[in-house]
């Protein structure tokens, strides 16, 4: 049985399973045909994914807010789903509580957020944003609540457009609505709007400052409408030289510009939220910025003639300053909220304007928050107002609600999604097919500890694991498995200044950390991977570094404590790292790597006797001038496989190494068609001619999970599945508890700012 556990070297972290299903028939064929052809059988109707859970904490984010009544509410944003894509989010406000009330995502979408709502009447609103596919283009998203759901509406995307954005909204009845924001191309940026009529939306002819083909930014974040034939949008344009306050009327015909005023000496001027009482009273809020990179809020007044600047203070010690919402429920009185910044801290920011003057209203953020910001505010009275937004703590980012009542805001609790950590899983090991344990880590603003999953035959639980006394950060990366309740993994910790080998026992009830040695002046001692032949019986191996090289580093576990065992070093190594190990017997262990000199960088691969490491000679492939090996498995001392990736001088391509008892042969296992980049991570072996790698490639700007098999004779790529939408997908670690079972674990993520979220699949 193969027990070996593979490290990862990259970045990217979530989690992928492959798992068995009971197909009576299937199986029945499959047991008399060959291992290939068991295989085959198993990858034709292709792995299927699983549901992975990955480490969750509650969180959001609202950026918007608009109410019918003292009774109904409804506050928009966005949160992090349990596939790592930003998602859409509503809560609806019923004059005691906030519950959330779910928001739904285009088809296709990798991303979705909602920026602005209006709701015109009780029980209808109508909300904005955007949503982007895998491919990173975003396209206008309009939703609606009726009937106590929401629903998409389908909207026009300007034709040219490669990127679209909805950032403002106002309704004034069901069959009435304007959308406002901006569209680009690689040519120009400009204002958009779209008007709603109870069926369709249609694009209208905003007004822009410069020749729309001009190099000219023109956008608008916020909008205000008295009726459906007198809206004011503000935002701002760019002349690629300084930026300038914008806003348009909409009479029921036509867009024009309304002149706005700037701060003088100010190169960047900007208006993020506007409300009007009567057609000669509106209040714009924004910010400014100067040119040594600090900024203040910025407010302006619209008379029924002209805008004028109303000065508004910052508070002290704020380098940056910023409105985003605002509301006047009466004659001369107005409130606007945002944030302001000091270091790298943000606490939220409230002003009031008594028809004369600004003064800051202190709305404290919740305690403990590092970060926090109200976006959008809307008040009933000059004593009622609710603002929301969002509050970063020790975890991540929650949704914000604060009230105030004409003397002080106070924090109005609303419910969080639970959304999931960056985690990622690097290995795992199967002993039965019913049994399996995968390990990892999860991070978030304060910590990052190890991740373990376990598979019973059903479902994927996550159990917890310790983090070493006294360390910040924690990971495994590779695990071992003899039986279902004994375990060993491996990895590293960090104190805030050097990087420590970690080991740690499963055994079937809890993870405990297991006391490992470090190299005497390493500044990094790292255990990259773990074999087990027995019980008591383990071999670790990875890398110490100094500040002038780097060292090859194995540690055996004799069932008490871990040792070091001397490791040679290749001939002219600045750098060597081993990155996984595989022991078919107690006394016999082979682990690989790689290692660099002044010239190239060549894999190598080293035996344990039972004694001493000693270097095994291990070829490259032609015309290779990069060679790496990241995983091996030995079904038995005279039979090893090994995989990684070489470089040819024009890409990336998967790398195979063989072991016979008496020497290594370099083999080339295909590569993704037209990938740029291929890799195998892992490796599992049943015999000499039974074999499965996992690992990677990358095709255009979409990367997917690799799979390839060994029948003794040559490799062939397997089918593997990539969830829906996702852009990158990963296999770093595989386990085979018999042949044609497999386990594989990974990461994907669905765009480029997506969290990374465990992925499992599995045939059999």
């Amino acid at each position: 049985m193969n027990r070996l556990v593979v490290s990862l070297r990259g970045s990217a972290l979530v989690l992928l399973m492959v798992a068995a299903a009971p197909f009576a028939a299937r199986e029945a064929a499959a047991a008399m045909a060959t291992p290939q052809a068991r295989y085959q059988a198993a990858t034709a109707s292709g792995w299927s994914l699983q549901n992975v859970p990955p480490p969750t904490v509650p969180g959001g984010s609202l950026t918007a807010i608009s109410c019918s009544g003292p009774l109904s509410c409804m506050a928009v944003g966005s949160y992090t789903d349990r596939t790592g894509a930003q998602a859409a989010l509503a809560e609806a406000w019923n004059g005691r509580t906030w519950s959330i009330v779910p928001a739904v995502s285009p088809s296709g979408s990798a991303a979705t957020a909602l920026t602005a709502v209006s709701c015109p009447s009780a029980g209808f609103c109508v909300a904005v944003g955007t949503w982007s596919n895998s491919a990173g283009q975003s396209h206008p998203l309009a939703e609606r609540w009726q009937g106590g759901r929401w629903s998409t509406l389908a909207i026009v995307n300007p034709v040219t457009s490669q990127r679209t954005v909805l950032s403002g909204v106002a309704c004034t009845s069901t069959t009435a609505c304007i959308a406002v924001g901006y569209f680009s191309n690689p040519a120009y940026t400009v204002t958009l709007a779209e008007r709603w009529d109870g069926h369709h939306w249609a694009v209208q002819r905003t007004a822009n400052v410069l020749n729309p083909t001009s190099p000219v930014w023109g956008v608008l974040n916020g909008i205000w409408c008295l009726s459906a034939t007198s809206c004011t949008a503000v935002g701002y344009y760019d002349t690629s030289v300084v930026q300038r306050t914008l806003a348009e009327l909409w009479n029921g015909m036509t867009w024009s510009i309304q002149p706005t005023p700037n701060l003088p000496g100010k190169p960047a001027n900007g208006l993020n939220a506007v409300t009007c009482r009567a057609a000669n009273q509106c209040m714009a809020g924004g910010n400014y910025l100067t040119g040594n990179g600090s900024g203040g809020p910025l407010a302006e007044a619209w008379n029924g003639r002209t805008w004028t600047i109303t000065p508004t203070p910052a508070p002290a010690g704020a380098r940056y300053s910023y409105l985003y919402g605002v509301a006047c429920p009466s004659a001369g009185v107005c409130l606007a909220v945002g944030y302001s910044a000091t270091g790298n801290t943000s606490r939220t920011l409230a002003e009031q304007w008594n028809g004369r003057t600004w003064s800051i209203k202190s709305a404290s953020p919740p305690a403990g928050s590092a970060q926090s910001q109200l976006t959008g505010i809307w008040c009933r009275s000059a004593r009622v107002c609710t603002a929301v937004g969002s509050t970063t703590g020790a975890v991540s980012a929650r949704t914000l609600a604060q009230t105030w009542t004409g003397s002080a805001w106070s924090i109005t609790p609303t419910p969080n999604p639970a959304v999931p950590l960056v985690s990622g899983l690097y290995g795992v090991s199967c002993p039965t097919l019913n049994n399996c344990v995968a390990v990892g880590f999860y991070t978030n603003t304060s910590v990052t500890g190890p991740l373990t999953e376990l598979w019973n035959g059903k479902a994927w639980s996550i159990v917890p694991a310790p983090i070493p006394p006294g360390r910040e950060v924690a990971i495994l990366t590779s695990v071992s498995c003899v039986a279902a309740g004994n375990c060993v993994a491996v990895g590293s910790s960090y104190n805030g200044t050097d990087n420590f080998t970690l080991a740690e026992q499963w055994n079937g009830t809890h993870w405990s950390v297991m006391p490992t040695s470090n190299v005497t002046g390493a500044q990094s001692t790292v255990l990259s991977a773990v074999s087990c032949a027995a019980a008591g019986h383990c071999a670790a191996v990875g890398y110490y570094a100094t500040a002038a090289y780097t060292r090859p580093l194995a540690q055996i576990w004799n069932g008490h404590a871990w040792t070091t065992s001397a490791t040679p070093n290749p001939a002219g190594s600045q750098y060597t790292s081993m990155s996984g190990v595989s022991c078919p017997a107690a006394n016999r262990c082979v682990a690989v790597g790689s290692y660099a000199t002044a010239s190239a960088n060549m894999a190598m691969a080293e035996a344990w006797n039972g004694t001493t490491w000693s270097i095994q000679s291990i070829p490259s492939p032609a015309g290779a001038t990069g060679t790496y090996l990241q995983a091996l498995s030995c079904p038995s001392a005279a039979a090893c496989m090994a995989v990684g990736n070489y470089y040819n001088g024009s890409t990336t391509v998967p790398l195979a190494e063989a072991w016979n008892g008496a020497k290594w042969s370099a083999q080339s296992p295909p590569a993704i068609a037209g990938a740029f980049y291929g890799t195998l991570f892992a490796v599992s072996c049943q015999a000499t001619g039974d074999c499965v790698a996992a690992g990677y490639g990358t095709r255009n700007t979409i990367t997917g999970t690799l799979a390839q098999a060994w029948n003794g004779h040559n490799w062939s790529i397997a089918p593997t599945p990539n969830p829906s939408g996702a852009q990158q997908s990963y296999l770093y670690g595989l386990s085979c508890p018999r042949s044609g079972s497999c386990a594989a674990v990974g990461d994907y993520s669905k765009s480029p700012v997506s969290t990374p979220v465990p992925l499992a699949a599995r045939f059999q």
